[in-house]
Protein backbone atom coordinates (compact mmCIF):
# COMPACT_ATOMS: atom_id res chain seq x y z
CA UNK A 1 0.00 0.00 0.00
CA UNK A 2 1.03 3.41 -1.04
CA UNK A 3 2.08 5.55 2.16
CA UNK A 4 0.68 8.92 2.27
CA UNK A 5 3.86 10.43 3.60
CA UNK A 6 2.30 13.77 3.06
CA UNK A 7 -0.58 13.85 5.65
CA UNK A 8 1.80 13.52 8.16
CA UNK A 9 2.56 17.47 7.86
CA UNK A 10 1.16 19.88 9.81
CA UNK A 11 2.81 21.57 12.67
CA UNK A 12 4.96 20.15 15.61
CA UNK A 13 5.63 20.23 19.07
CA UNK A 14 3.38 20.60 21.47
CA UNK A 15 2.52 19.40 25.07
CA UNK A 16 0.31 16.81 25.43
CA UNK A 17 -2.73 18.63 25.86
CA UNK A 18 -2.09 20.06 29.56
CA UNK A 19 -3.58 23.38 27.79
CA UNK A 20 -7.43 24.88 27.24
CA UNK A 21 -8.73 24.52 24.30
CA UNK A 22 -8.39 27.94 23.53
CA UNK A 23 -7.44 31.17 23.52
CA UNK A 24 -10.67 33.14 22.63
CA UNK A 25 -14.07 31.80 21.20
CA UNK A 26 -15.07 31.60 17.74
CA UNK A 27 -13.01 30.62 15.10
CA UNK A 28 -8.78 29.55 15.60
CA UNK A 29 -6.92 27.43 13.26
CA UNK A 30 -3.61 27.39 11.71
CA UNK A 31 -2.07 26.67 8.53
CA UNK A 32 1.35 25.36 7.60
CA UNK A 33 3.30 25.18 4.17
CA UNK A 34 5.56 22.57 4.30
CA UNK A 35 8.07 21.14 1.56
CA UNK A 36 10.07 18.05 2.16
CA UNK A 37 11.78 14.70 0.67
CA UNK A 38 9.96 10.95 1.57
CA UNK A 39 11.41 7.45 0.45
CA UNK A 40 9.88 3.83 0.90
CA UNK A 41 11.46 0.56 0.63
CA UNK A 42 8.15 -2.02 0.37
CA UNK A 43 6.88 -5.04 -1.63
CA UNK A 44 3.55 -3.81 -0.87
CA UNK A 45 4.12 -0.27 -2.03
CA UNK A 46 1.93 0.52 -5.42
CA UNK A 47 4.55 3.30 -6.25
CA UNK A 48 7.02 0.56 -7.24
CA UNK A 49 7.65 -3.34 -7.65
CA UNK A 50 4.98 -4.02 -10.14
CA UNK A 51 7.12 -6.71 -11.30
CA UNK A 52 8.34 -9.27 -8.98
CA UNK A 53 11.17 -12.09 -10.23
CA UNK A 54 10.78 -13.67 -6.56
CA UNK A 55 9.40 -13.10 -2.91
CA UNK A 56 13.09 -12.92 -1.70
CA UNK A 57 14.22 -9.79 -3.89
CA UNK A 58 15.20 -6.52 -2.22
CA UNK A 59 12.64 -3.73 -2.41
CA UNK A 60 13.09 -0.87 -4.80
CA UNK A 61 12.90 2.26 -3.39
CA UNK A 62 10.13 5.01 -3.89
CA UNK A 63 10.82 7.98 -3.46
CA UNK A 64 9.97 11.80 -4.15
CA UNK A 65 9.86 15.34 -3.17
CA UNK A 66 6.87 17.09 -1.79
CA UNK A 67 4.78 20.62 -1.17
CA UNK A 68 2.07 20.34 1.18
CA UNK A 69 -0.26 22.94 2.40
CA UNK A 70 -1.84 21.82 5.24
CA UNK A 71 -4.09 22.83 8.45
CA UNK A 72 -6.73 22.60 10.82
CA UNK A 73 -9.67 24.79 11.94
CA UNK A 74 -11.81 25.09 15.54
CA UNK A 75 -14.57 26.79 16.43
CA UNK A 76 -14.87 26.79 20.33
CA UNK A 77 -17.42 28.38 22.24
CA UNK A 78 -19.65 27.72 25.96
CA UNK A 79 -19.53 30.11 29.17
CA UNK A 80 -16.20 28.74 30.19
CA UNK A 81 -14.60 28.15 26.01
CA UNK A 82 -15.15 24.57 26.85
CA UNK A 83 -16.80 22.87 24.05
CA UNK A 84 -14.82 22.94 20.53
CA UNK A 85 -15.45 21.40 17.00
CA UNK A 86 -12.52 21.02 14.62
CA UNK A 87 -10.87 19.52 11.15
CA UNK A 88 -7.55 19.10 10.45
CA UNK A 89 -4.86 17.58 11.85
CA UNK A 90 -3.93 17.90 16.11
CA UNK A 91 -1.13 19.46 17.09
CA UNK A 92 -0.67 16.32 19.52
CA UNK A 93 -0.61 13.72 16.57
CA UNK A 94 1.59 15.16 14.88
CA UNK A 95 4.24 15.86 17.44
CA UNK A 96 4.81 12.15 17.73
CA UNK A 97 4.32 11.87 14.14
CA UNK A 98 1.29 10.11 13.66
CA UNK A 99 -1.08 10.87 10.86
CA UNK A 100 -4.72 11.42 12.18
CA UNK A 101 -7.04 14.03 9.75
CA UNK A 102 -10.09 14.26 11.67
CA UNK A 103 -13.70 16.11 12.19
CA UNK A 104 -14.59 15.37 15.38
CA UNK A 105 -15.83 17.74 19.13
CA UNK A 106 -13.97 17.63 22.35
CA UNK A 107 -15.18 18.86 25.64
CA UNK A 108 -13.73 20.03 28.74
CA UNK A 109 -14.49 19.53 32.03
CA UNK A 110 -13.98 21.51 35.64
CA UNK A 111 -11.03 18.92 36.69
CA UNK A 112 -9.00 19.56 33.46
CA UNK A 113 -10.55 16.44 31.52
CA UNK A 114 -11.11 16.67 28.06
CA UNK A 115 -13.43 13.97 26.40
CA UNK A 116 -12.57 14.19 22.69
CA UNK A 117 -14.80 11.84 20.10
CA UNK A 118 -13.97 12.10 16.15
CA UNK A 119 -14.34 10.58 12.95
CA UNK A 120 -11.17 9.94 10.57
CA UNK A 121 -12.36 9.94 6.99
CA UNK A 122 -9.32 9.82 4.92
CA UNK A 123 -6.37 7.90 7.34
CA UNK A 124 -7.09 4.06 5.71
CA UNK A 125 -7.81 5.23 2.20
CA UNK A 126 -4.71 4.20 -0.32
CA UNK A 127 -4.15 1.06 -2.76
CA UNK A 128 -3.17 -2.06 -2.70
CA UNK A 129 -2.22 -5.05 -4.85
CA UNK A 130 -4.76 -7.07 -6.03
CA UNK A 131 -2.49 -9.82 -5.91
CA UNK A 132 0.64 -9.21 -4.01
CA UNK A 133 2.05 -12.48 -4.86
CA UNK A 134 2.92 -12.20 -8.54
CA UNK A 135 6.09 -13.04 -9.89
CA UNK A 136 6.97 -12.67 -13.35
CA UNK A 137 4.19 -10.32 -14.40
CA UNK A 138 2.88 -7.19 -13.83
CA UNK A 139 0.84 -6.84 -10.61
CA UNK A 140 -2.38 -4.45 -10.41
CA UNK A 141 -3.67 -2.05 -8.15
CA UNK A 142 -7.14 -1.82 -6.37
CA UNK A 143 -8.56 1.13 -4.02
CA UNK A 144 -8.80 0.73 -0.40
CA UNK A 145 -11.03 2.30 2.10
CA UNK A 146 -12.27 2.43 5.16
CA UNK A 147 -13.48 4.11 8.10
CA UNK A 148 -12.13 4.75 11.65
CA UNK A 149 -13.86 6.31 14.71
CA UNK A 150 -11.76 7.94 17.43
CA UNK A 151 -12.25 8.27 21.23
CA UNK A 152 -9.65 10.20 23.21
CA UNK A 153 -9.61 11.16 27.04
CA UNK A 154 -7.17 13.31 28.47
CA UNK A 155 -6.19 13.77 31.80
CA UNK A 156 -8.46 10.94 32.90
CA UNK A 157 -10.56 12.58 35.90
CA UNK A 158 -8.30 15.15 36.11
CA UNK A 159 -4.90 12.65 36.62
CA UNK A 160 -1.67 12.69 34.57
CA UNK A 161 -3.47 9.99 32.75
CA UNK A 162 -4.77 9.89 29.20
CA UNK A 163 -6.34 6.72 27.22
CA UNK A 164 -6.90 6.71 22.89
CA UNK A 165 -9.02 4.83 21.81
CA UNK A 166 -10.30 3.83 17.77
CA UNK A 167 -12.14 1.51 16.17
CA UNK A 168 -11.29 0.94 12.39
CA UNK A 169 -13.16 -1.12 9.73
CA UNK A 170 -10.63 -1.55 6.15
CA UNK A 171 -11.88 -2.93 2.73
CA UNK A 172 -9.91 -4.16 -0.17
CA UNK A 173 -12.03 -3.54 -3.27
CA UNK A 174 -10.50 -6.40 -5.25
CA UNK A 175 -8.72 -8.92 -3.39
CA UNK A 176 -7.24 -11.53 -5.21
CA UNK A 177 -3.98 -12.85 -3.17
CA UNK A 178 -3.24 -16.23 -3.93
CA UNK A 179 -4.92 -16.31 -7.05
CA UNK A 180 -1.73 -16.72 -8.98
CA UNK A 181 -0.44 -18.53 -7.24
CA UNK A 182 -3.27 -21.77 -8.08
CA UNK A 183 -4.19 -21.79 -4.37
CA UNK A 184 -6.79 -23.30 -2.93
CA UNK A 185 -10.51 -21.33 -1.97
CA UNK A 186 -9.15 -22.10 1.71
CA UNK A 187 -6.12 -20.99 1.53
CA UNK A 188 -7.40 -17.93 -0.38
CA UNK A 189 -9.53 -17.51 2.31
CA UNK A 190 -6.89 -17.21 4.81
CA UNK A 191 -5.17 -14.22 2.74
CA UNK A 192 -8.11 -11.92 2.73
CA UNK A 193 -7.50 -8.26 3.96
CA UNK A 194 -10.72 -7.04 4.55
CA UNK A 195 -10.75 -6.28 8.52
CA UNK A 196 -11.61 -4.49 11.74
CA UNK A 197 -9.40 -3.19 14.46
CA UNK A 198 -9.31 -2.00 17.85
CA UNK A 199 -6.74 0.23 18.87
CA UNK A 200 -5.93 1.17 22.83
CA UNK A 201 -3.28 3.37 23.74
CA UNK A 202 -2.65 4.26 27.56
CA UNK A 203 -0.47 7.27 28.57
CA UNK A 204 0.90 9.36 31.04
CA UNK A 205 2.38 13.15 30.87
CA UNK A 206 4.83 14.25 33.41
CA UNK A 207 6.05 17.85 33.55
CA UNK A 208 9.79 18.51 34.90
CA UNK A 209 10.79 22.24 36.15
CA UNK A 210 12.92 22.01 33.65
CA UNK A 211 9.96 22.35 30.92
CA UNK A 212 10.46 19.02 29.73
CA UNK A 213 7.50 17.14 29.58
CA UNK A 214 7.87 13.06 29.34
CA UNK A 215 5.08 10.70 28.29
CA UNK A 216 5.63 7.24 27.77
CA UNK A 217 2.62 4.95 26.98
CA UNK A 218 1.53 1.61 26.12
CA UNK A 219 -0.68 0.53 22.50
CA UNK A 220 -2.30 -2.69 21.79
CA UNK A 221 -3.99 -3.21 18.37
CA UNK A 222 -6.65 -6.35 17.74
CA UNK A 223 -7.32 -6.40 13.81
CA UNK A 224 -9.36 -9.36 12.76
CA UNK A 225 -9.69 -9.60 8.95
CA UNK A 226 -11.75 -12.12 7.10
CA UNK A 227 -8.01 -14.27 6.20
CA UNK A 228 -6.84 -15.74 9.42
CA UNK A 229 -3.06 -15.66 8.63
CA UNK A 230 -4.17 -11.45 8.03
CA UNK A 231 -5.61 -11.17 11.80
CA UNK A 232 -2.70 -10.09 14.30
CA UNK A 233 -2.29 -8.99 17.88
CA UNK A 234 -0.13 -6.65 18.40
CA UNK A 235 1.82 -5.29 21.66
CA UNK A 236 4.02 -2.02 21.99
CA UNK A 237 4.99 1.31 23.55
CA UNK A 238 6.26 4.69 22.82
CA UNK A 239 8.19 7.32 25.03
CA UNK A 240 8.13 10.90 23.67
CA UNK A 241 10.14 13.79 25.65
CA UNK A 242 9.14 17.67 24.88
CA UNK A 243 11.69 20.12 25.69
CA UNK A 244 10.03 23.64 25.90
CA UNK A 245 12.95 26.86 25.29
CA UNK A 246 12.78 30.52 24.58
CA UNK A 247 11.17 30.71 21.55
CA UNK A 248 11.73 27.12 20.23
CA UNK A 249 10.08 23.69 21.14
CA UNK A 250 11.75 20.03 20.52
CA UNK A 251 9.96 16.78 20.23
CA UNK A 252 11.52 13.38 20.33
CA UNK A 253 9.53 10.00 20.26
CA UNK A 254 10.93 6.44 19.97
CA UNK A 255 8.58 3.93 19.39
CA UNK A 256 8.62 -0.32 19.50
CA UNK A 257 5.54 -2.82 18.81
CA UNK A 258 5.58 -6.60 18.12
CA UNK A 259 2.65 -7.84 15.73
CA UNK A 260 1.77 -11.42 16.19
CA UNK A 261 -0.11 -12.89 13.24
CA UNK A 262 -2.61 -15.89 13.74
CA UNK A 263 -2.62 -18.30 11.54
CA UNK A 264 -0.10 -19.98 8.69
CA UNK A 265 0.54 -17.72 6.50
CA UNK A 266 -0.04 -20.50 3.08
CA UNK A 267 2.64 -18.79 0.24
CA UNK A 268 5.28 -18.54 3.02
CA UNK A 269 4.04 -21.94 5.45
CA UNK A 270 4.95 -20.18 8.27
CA UNK A 271 3.00 -17.65 10.76
CA UNK A 272 4.26 -14.15 10.88
CA UNK A 273 5.85 -11.52 13.27
CA UNK A 274 6.85 -8.58 12.88
CA UNK A 275 9.05 -5.93 14.99
CA UNK A 276 8.30 -2.37 14.65
CA UNK A 277 10.49 0.42 15.09
CA UNK A 278 9.92 4.17 15.03
CA UNK A 279 11.80 7.20 15.65
CA UNK A 280 10.69 11.07 15.04
CA UNK A 281 12.20 14.12 15.86
CA UNK A 282 10.19 17.73 15.73
CA UNK A 283 11.10 21.01 16.23
CA UNK A 284 9.80 24.35 15.74
CA UNK A 285 11.31 28.32 16.41
CA UNK A 286 8.71 30.97 17.12
CA UNK A 287 9.45 33.84 15.03
CA UNK A 288 6.67 35.83 16.14
CA UNK A 289 4.03 34.69 18.31
CA UNK A 290 1.54 34.04 14.99
CA UNK A 291 4.80 32.94 12.60
CA UNK A 292 7.07 30.15 13.08
CA UNK A 293 9.19 27.71 11.39
CA UNK A 294 8.97 24.23 11.99
CA UNK A 295 11.07 20.95 10.79
CA UNK A 296 10.86 17.75 11.38
CA UNK A 297 12.17 14.04 10.37
CA UNK A 298 10.51 10.61 10.61
CA UNK A 299 11.73 7.17 10.00
CA UNK A 300 9.83 3.26 10.11
CA UNK A 301 11.52 0.33 9.89
CA UNK A 302 9.55 -3.46 10.32
CA UNK A 303 11.49 -6.46 10.47
CA UNK A 304 9.65 -9.54 9.57
CA UNK A 305 9.96 -13.39 9.99
CA UNK A 306 9.48 -13.87 6.38
CA UNK A 307 11.41 -11.23 4.51
CA UNK A 308 8.72 -9.99 1.60
CA UNK A 309 6.71 -8.30 4.56
CA UNK A 310 10.01 -6.33 5.48
CA UNK A 311 10.09 -2.28 4.87
CA UNK A 312 11.44 0.83 5.99
CA UNK A 313 10.58 4.51 5.30
CA UNK A 314 11.71 7.69 6.22
CA UNK A 315 10.85 11.51 5.20
CA UNK A 316 12.37 14.69 6.23
CA UNK A 317 10.37 18.26 6.16
CA UNK A 318 10.97 21.97 6.59
CA UNK A 319 8.54 24.67 6.17
CA UNK A 320 6.05 27.87 8.09
CA UNK A 321 3.49 27.68 10.30
CA UNK A 322 0.76 30.42 10.51
CA UNK A 323 -1.27 30.78 13.54
CA UNK A 324 -4.91 32.31 13.66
Amino acid sequence: MRKHHVGLLLCLCSSPSWAELADHGGLSGELSVLAGYAQQKSQLNTGTNPILTDFNQSASSDSKSFAAPLGNLKYTFGSSLEKQVYIGTSRDDVAVGTLAAEIGYKEAFPDGMVVDVSYLPTVLNGEAWKDPFVTGSKRHDTDVNGNAFRLKVNKLFGSVFSIDTAYTQKDVHSEHSGEYLGLSEQQQRLLGRDSTAVYIKGSAALRFPTMTFVSPSLEFIDSTADGEAMSFRSYGGELSIFQFLPQQRIGLTLGYSQRDYSANHPVFDTKRSDEQLKLFLAYEYSVTPLWSIVSFAGYNATDSNIKFYEEDSYLVALGVNFKF
